[in-house]
């Protein structure tokens, strides 16, 4: 099964801002999303439903709605904190 990629506007304005090498990297890790939501380096959050993505210091948050087969890129930013991971419900 092949789940429909969505992006919030913060995620879409961050990955356009994002440096070049470190851009590629996510883009190919997302479109992985599409087939395998749920990959081996993939770490739950504490809403089942939300994941992150590690890449040194930098984070790619989302989330499955398995009820729609869709995965929603929430967010992709350097960790600063906590506040890396508030405000998730409102993308």
């Amino acid at each position: 099964m092949t789940y429909r990629l969505e992006y919030s506007d913060e995620a879409r304005r961050a990955l356009r801002t994002t440096p070049e090498y470190y851009r590629q990297i996510f883009k190919r890790a997302i479109e992985g999303l599409a087939r395998d939501p749920r990959p081996a380096n993939a770490e739950d959050m504490r809403d089942p439903d939300y994941f992150k993505l590690k890449f040194g210091h930098w984070r790619v948050i989302y989330r499955v709605r398995a009820e729609d087969s869709a995965v929603r890129i929430l967010r992709i930013k350097i960790k600063t904190g906590p506040e890396t991971y508030e405000g998730l419900e409102d993308l």
